[in-house]
């Protein structure tokens, strides 16, 4: 992926304040951190940690990651939990990409609600194993896994 890290390793950006995180601008942009390590993004990972009703201190590594949540529910919430955590990420990754090309601005409010409402689409066309609700009650529910 083309992050910071990985282009001041090619050498097409030069080290600069421009090749720090842009939620949290407190170091180098690199995978891990962008989607694991940076308290905005942390944020997003610890709402939807309560909203399926789970807590975990997740791994770092994105391979590990996944594991981890994944493995947070039964074997047939597996499908609904890697559906959650690619659209994390996903979203993320666009949210980072608007915040870069587009000078957006970080709202994890907004960027709940936006992954939350992709997830009830997902949810409805690969009919993933999800608590059968309203959208209101999708919206708004917490421990929907409990």
């Amino acid at each position: 992926m083309a992050t910071c890290d990985n282009l001041v390793r090619r050498h097409v950006l030069n080290t600069s304040p421009e090749t720090d995180c842009i939620f949290c601008h407190s170091q180098m942009e690199d995978l891990e951190h962008i989607l694991f390590l940076c308290e905005k993004t942390g944020e997003i990972w610890n709402a939807f940690l309560r909203w399926i009703g789970k807590s975990s201190a997740l791994h770092h590594n994105a391979k590990e990651h996944f594991l981890a949540f994944i493995g947070l529910g039964n074997k047939a919430e597996t499908r609904f939990l890697t559906g959650l955590w690619i659209s994390i990420v996903w979203s993320i990754w666009k949210e980072r990409n608007n915040c870069i090309f587009k000078q957006g601005v970080w709202n994890k409010d907004k960027l709940v609600l936006e992954i939350k409402m992709k997830l009830w689409c997902w949810k409805m066309i690969f009919k993933l194993e999800a608590p059968v609700l309203d959208l209101q009650a999708w919206l708004s529910l917490e421990g929907i896994l409990s």
